[in-house]
Parts: structure tokens; C-alpha cells; sequence
């Protein structure tokens, strides 16, 4: 289940960092490659979206950008061409549905996978000025600790690291916590399990990933949720189309769905995943509702 403190501490933080009228932006970081963070940005942001959250995405993976290839949608224009200086943002920004939009990197340019500070520095530019027309900004990166991953935890309000229960991610993504917040001690942090079997499993990952920081780390990352191991995700992803959009009633969607609503605050009448995975805990049919509000 969510941590209901560290979820609201977290919510806490945030709009202590927040302009009155500003977006919410996190950055979406890895220990390690091909643990589902993509597709979790990408979901996430759609499942947003869906609540009627003003949703940008940012595919900040200068290496090997996904998120227009998840998505399904024929991309034109990408950074590159922002940072060759061909065109402006908002001429590369991308409808990839209702209240959901993408800004897109691309695949094996040396050019923008070494891009300097100060090219970072003009990217992130064009971003601020395009996230005031936006709730919340989603921002994708590539895994480990990099340039390119610490300027953009540097830009934004809070960062979510994604794990699951491989051995070498979870010390990958201890490794990666601990690096990035000695850089960044004043930032936010937090962490969602992904590809987990059930609710056993995902709070053995918790414990474990947690008691790993709370020996090294001066705070624990705020937990906020868990996407299960779904068939539907791996067909979605060969078929190049958002889990979220082709398989809504599938137990990763609500599950996007319901972390989305936590970070929101919208209520979500519904009977979630984590619910009907919480033998006794739960009474049976009852309502899940989430009330936590972040300032997404």
C-alpha cells in the first residue's frame, strides 16, 4: 500500500518549491536501463491526462529515446533540430492525445548525446517556457548518472526513481540515489517498484530497497506506488502503442491510474489493483479513493 506519510511529505515539498502559478516537473531516472521507465513516463503521463491534467513529456534520453516510438506517433522534428537551431520549441512539440503532449529526442545522434552545458542549458530554456502552458511536466532521462541526468534533476521539483526486483537494479539504483543526493541534498526524491509479482513481493522490494538507504542515506526516498508484471505492457510496447490506451482495464493501467490520482489528488472511485491484491486488509468491494495532492 502507499505510505500515506511519505506520499503527503513528499506532496508537502513540493508546493514548497512551487511558483503559485508554476507546473509541477519531475524527472524520471534509472540506476539502470530497462527497468521500465519509459513506459512508465509515458503511461503515467497519459493516465494524467485522463484526469484532466495539461500533461508535457519530455524524452530527455539524448542516447536512445523511446517515448515517440511507445507512443506510435510519426515524429518529425526532435531536440536535435531544436539544438541545430532549425526550429523553436513549440515547433517540435507533438500531440500524443487529449491534454498530452511530447517533445521528442531521438536515437544515436553524437550530436545531441554529447550536447554541452550550455546546449542543456538552452534545451531546458525552451522547456520552461513551454511548461507554463502546462500542469505538470513529466521528464524522461537516460539511465545512470550522467550530465545529462543531473541537469535534469537539477530543473525540476522532485525526481522518482524506477526500480523492480532484479538484485543489480536495486544496487544500481542505491549506487545512483546516493550519488545524486550528495549532488542535490536539497532536491526531492522518490521511487516506484515496477514488474513486481504481487503486493508480497512489491513491499519485500520496499523493504529492501529502503533499508539499503536508511543505512547510508540521510532521508528515505518517498514511496509512492507499484506497477505490476503485466502481458499486457509487453504486447502494448511490441505494438508501439501506450498500455494506458490500448489495454485501460489491464491491472498496469489502473495501476498507472492510481498512482496518478495519488499524485493529483483526484478521487478515483474504483476498485484499483492494489486493492484487490490486499487479502484482508481490505473489505471486500470496498471503494478505493485517494486524497493525497502533491500539486500535480
Amino acid at each position: 500500500m502507499i505510505s500515506v506519510d511519505q506520499a503527503m511529505n513528499l506532496r508537502d515539498r513540493m508546493q514548497s518549491q512551487l511558483q503559485s502559478n508554476g507546473p509541477v516537473m519531475l524527472s524520471f531516472v534509472s540506476g539502470k536501463g530497462g527497468v521500465g521507465k519509459s513506459s512508465i513516463v509515458l503511461n503515467l503521463g497519459l493516465s494524467l491526462g485522463a484526469l484532466g491534467k495539461k500533461v508535457l513529456l519530455v524524452d530527455m534520453d539524448l542516447h536512445t529515446g523511446l517515448l515517440d516510438m511507445l507512443s506510435g506517433i510519426d515524429i518529425r522534428h526532435n531536440l536535435l533540430h531544436v539544438l541545430k537551431e532549425d526550429y523553436e520549441m513549440p515547433a517540435i512539440v507533438q500531440c500524443v492525445s487529449p491534454n498530452v503532449d511530447l517533445i521528442a529526442s531521438t536515437m544515436n545522434s553524437i550530436r545531441l548525446s554529447s550536447a554541452t552545458e550550455d546546449e542543456l542549458e538552452y534545451i531546458f530554456l525552451g522547456i520552461e517556457r513551454l511548461a507554463r502552458l502546462y500542469d505538470v511536466v513529466l521528464i524522461d532521462t537516460s539511465a545512470g548518472v550522467g550530465a545529462h541526468q543531473r541537469f535534469a534533476i537539477s530543473q525540476t521539483n522532485s525526481t522518482i526513481l524506477i526500480i523492480n526486483p532484479d538484485p543489480s537494479v536495486l544496487a544500481g539504483s542505491y549506487s545512483f540515489l546516493r550519488e545524486i543526493e550528495l549532488r542535490f541534498p536539497e532536491k526531492n526524491y522518490a521511487f516506484i517498484v515496477n514488474k513486481v509479482n504481487d503486493v508480497k513481493e512489491a513491499h519485500m522490494i520496499k523493504s529492501r530497497f529502503t533499508g539499503m538507504c536508511k543505512t547510508y542515506l540521510q532521508r528515505l526516498p518517498a514511496y509512492i506506488g507499484m506497477i505490476p508484471t503485466d502481458n499486457y505492457v509487453s504486447e502494448s510496447f511490441n505494438r508501439q502503442t501506450p498500455c494506458f490506451s490500448m489495454y485501460p482495464k489491464s491491472s498496469a493501467s489502473r495501476s498507472f491510474e492510481s498512482i496518478a490520482a495519488m499524485l493529483s489528488g483526484v478521487k478515483v472511485r474504483q476498485k484499483s489493483w492494489l486493492e484487490e491484491k490486499m487479502h484482508g486488509l481490505f473489505e471486500k468491494g470496498k471503494k478505493a479513493t485517494h486524497h493525497i495532492n502533491i500539486g500535480v
